[in-house]
């Protein structure tokens, strides 16, 4: 604090107005303030965001409002590379494009370097929600869309009744039927 007391006293004052996009505002805010707090407390500036608006305007010593400027781009860089796609998927083929244990959705995941969020199966959801670098993205839900499309062409569905006592049959030990 005192380091930033005296290079405000020190140091000539400056005024920066940039443009970011008003939905990446809110990692520059952080939870509760806590990141805006932290960039002012380092660069010992006072930073505003309008609501509403692009701009950022950042007041306080030159050399602050150039580092506070440089570290509120850069997560603002980093943010535009993430995207987030959410699949509109029939809760019923949830399970058939994960894979048993989950093992086409882990493949995928470990190729592309995404994440995938697959709602729980007893929540009836119809999406599967993905995100992480643009790219990585597309590719992951090109082929879960690729899956998606060939298990609705070569699946059916059948419903029967079976009594409960009876479930152990048709899912076998350690669920090897299913």
């Amino acid at each position: 604090r005192a380091k930033t007391m005296l290079s405000r006293e020190l140091q000539k004052e400056a005024s920066v107005t940039f443009a970011i996009p008003q939905e990446h505002h809110r990692l520059i805010i952080g939870k509760g303030g806590s990141t805006l707090k932290d960039i002012q407390e380092k660069t010992g500036t006072f930073i505003k965001l309008n609501k509403g608006e692009d701009d950022i305007r950042i007041n306080g010593p030159a050399a602050g409002c150039r580092k506070a400027q440089a570290i509120i781009q850069s997560m603002s860089d980093e943010e535009a590379k993430r995207d987030r796609v959410v699949l509109e998927v029939v809760q019923a083929y949830h399970a058939l494009i994960a894979g048993h244990k989950n093992e086409t959705i882990i493949r995928i995941k470990k190729e592309t370097g995404v994440e995938i969020h697959m709602p729980p199966r007893d929540r009836e959801q119809d999406e599967i929600a993905i995100s992480g670098e643009r790219s990585a993205v597309a590719r992951a839900s090109a082929e879960i869309k690729a899956i998606y499309d060939e298990k609705r062409r070569t699946c059916g569905e059948l419903t029967a009744r079976v009594p409960k006592e009876k479930h152990k049959y048709v899912i076998g030990p350690k669920g090897v039927n299913l």
